[in-house]
Parts: structure tokens; sequence; C-alpha cells
């Protein structure tokens, strides 16, 4: 059940979420330097594997991090972290 104080995004919005949500998990420019350099380069896949306890864990913060933004500033907070940012004081 969708609670009424929270709207659904509107589907012009969908674009710019997954590109954001694709940036914010870039990484393969990482991912396959640190697979060769690795002693054991099978431990990086897999379920229980380095990349995706990593994701799980990035995820996990990402949550976390919107949620209590989201519980502190409500529905005044903006789409991008910066534009929540004092102007004035710098």
């Amino acid at each position: 059940m969708i609670l009424p104080h929270c709207p659904l995004p509107h589907r012009g919005q969908l674009p710019l979420y997954f590109g954001t949500a694709i940036y914010a998990f870039e990484g393969i420019g990482v991912v396959l330097p640190l697979e060769n350099k690795m002693r054991e380069p099978k431990a990086l896949r897999g379920w229980d594997g380095v990349l995706n306890t990593a994701m799980v864990l990035v995820s996990c913060l990402y949550i976390a991090v919107g949620f209590f933004g989201y519980l502190k500033y409500g529905e005044g907070v903006e789409a991008s972290i910066t534009l929540n940012l004092p102007v004035d004081q710098w």
C-alpha cells in the first residue's frame, strides 16, 4: 500500500534514476584490474565473493543514507544531495 503523502515519481524521472544508479555502482575500471591482481581471482565471483559482498554493503549504505536523510529533511529534500547544501554559507 502506498502512503497518501508519498506520491509516485513521474515516468520522466525514471531515466534519471537509472542513470544515477548505474553511475553510483559503476566500477568496471576498478574491478578488472583488481581481479587481475588477486592471488585467487575466483574469490571475486560467486554469491559469497568479494564483489557481491561489496555491492551488498554499498547498497545498504546508500539505502541507510537515503532513509535517514529523508527522515531528517522530509519532503523538502532535493533530488541531488548537493542541492540541499546551504548556498550562502560558503
